[in-house]
């Protein structure tokens, strides 16, 4: 499965203030709802657009076994991936790790 996913993002703090400090504990008690799918197609459409102009594609898929995002940037006109993040061996060591502490434990608590 690949999609094209955007609208990931960090609050940077105001160098100006500490308010910020305030704000990210707030956050990290209450968690936002989900994205709709609507606001995810936009996010979408606004990183095709971007990533246009710089001659690079980001694509986003779902590694199965980790259940997590990986991100490819591709050169737009050699379809030549450039970057895999996480890159792909750290990928299969999450896998093997994974692996090996099944078979130390039986179930995760």
């Amino acid at each position: 499965m690949s999609m094209e996913i955007a609208g990931i993002s960090r609050a940077h703090p105001d160098s100006s203030s500490a308010s910020w400090l305030h704000r990210g504990e707030k956050a990290a008690s209450q968690p936002s709802p989900p994205p709709s799918t609507v606001e995810i197609e936009a996010s979408i459409a606004e990183l095709e657009r971007v990533s246009g102009a710089l001659n690079r594609r980001l694509k986003f898929s779902i590694n199965r076994d980790l259940g997590q995002v990986v991100v490819k940037i591709v050169d737009a006109s050699t379809d030549k991936v450039i970057k895999e993040l996480p890159p792909r061996e750290l990928q299969r060591l999450h896998v093997r790790i994974r692996e090996t502490i099944g078979l130390l434990f039986d179930e995760r608590i």
